[in-house]
Parts: structure tokens; C-alpha cells; sequence
């Protein structure tokens, strides 16, 4: 069985069929979804709903599909992820990326990623011989001085 959680072996397909007999579900929602069908969307749309909030929304008598806002609030990550993604979509209907830019950038993802923002975070080691440096023990209360020596905050926290 665990090798089935891991996906290291997957179930045949008799042994899927009989499974979803007893579950009473259909056997597409027992196996990995095969997203060329619209069965396989179907159940990988389920899946997302599962996992990460998916919602389908009725507006205007047409579905919609949105996520929870507790996992797409503003400045999330699945947020500035989807900005991303929107961003270039709207690049491409505006003519200024071509479609091979636009898949290029999708195949590539996160490597080409221009939204998202990084920083640059010091090395421990150069972060512990600063430290002492910056901070003069008599410009700070014995707490203040002890936090700084038990948690090792980087410089870039500070």
C-alpha cells in the first residue's frame, strides 16, 4: 500500500475497478487524473478543490472557477504566483511577448518567473563575525545582547 501512496507502483486496473466498488466512486478517482480527457480534468479539478481551495462559482450563469481567499489572500504566495501568471497571459493577448516567450516561461517556471521577488540572504559564517562588530555590547541591554547570541540573527533581519 505505501508504494501505491508514494506512486512507486500503481494498483492494475482490475484491483482499481474493485476498489471503487467498494468506495463507491468511479475508478478516475483513484488513480492519477490523465488530464486529456475531460473526465481526467474533471477529477483533477477535484483534486485542486481538495488540495488547494478550487472553487467553482456560478456568475452570470456561467462557471467561474476561483480560489479560497485564505489560500489566494493578497501578497500570498499562490497569489503573487497567479499575478505572475496573469501578468504574462496578458502580455501575450496584448502582442508585446509571442506565444514561444509566453511557453518558454511556462515550461521554465519558476526560473523565468519576473514577478516574484527574491533576496539575497548573507552567509552565516560572515553574519556571525559582523555581528559582534555591529553591535557593541555596552550600546545594548544584556536581553537585547543574549538575543542576538542565541538566535544568530542573520543581518538581513536586522
Amino acid at each position: 500500500m505505501a508504494q501505491y501512496e508514494s506512486e512507486a507502483r500503481v494498483p492494475k486496473i482490475d484491483l482499481v475497478k474493485q476498489m471503487s466498488q467498494i468506495f463507491d466512486v468511479n475508478s478516475p478517482a483513484l488513480t492519477v487524473p490523465d488530464i486529456d480527457t475531460y473526465a481526467g480534468l474533471m477529477h483533477t479539478l477535484f483534486a485542486l478543490e481538495d488540495m488547494y481551495g478550487l472553487k467553482v462559482k456560478n456568475i452570470s450563469g456561467q462557471p467561474y472557477l476561483c480560489l479560497d481567499r485564505s489560500i489566494s489572500a493578497p501578497g500570498s504566495s499562490v497569489d503573487q504566483m497567479l499575478h505572475a501568471w496573469m501578468e504574462q497571459a496578458d502580455k501575450l493577448e496584448n502582442g508585446e511577448i509571442s506565444k514561444e516567450e509566453y511557453d518558454e516561461r511556462r515550461y521554465k517556471y519558476p526560473e523565468l518567473d519576473t514577478y516574484q521577488r527574491h533576496a539575497k540572504v548573507s552567509s552565516q559564517k560572515l553574519s556571525d563575525h559582523l555581528i559582534p562588530a555591529l553591535f557593541d555590547k555596552k550600546n545594548l541591554t544584556d536581553i537585547q545582547f543574549l538575543f542576538l547570541k542565541i538566535s544568530k540573527i542573520s543581518l538581513y533581519t536586522l
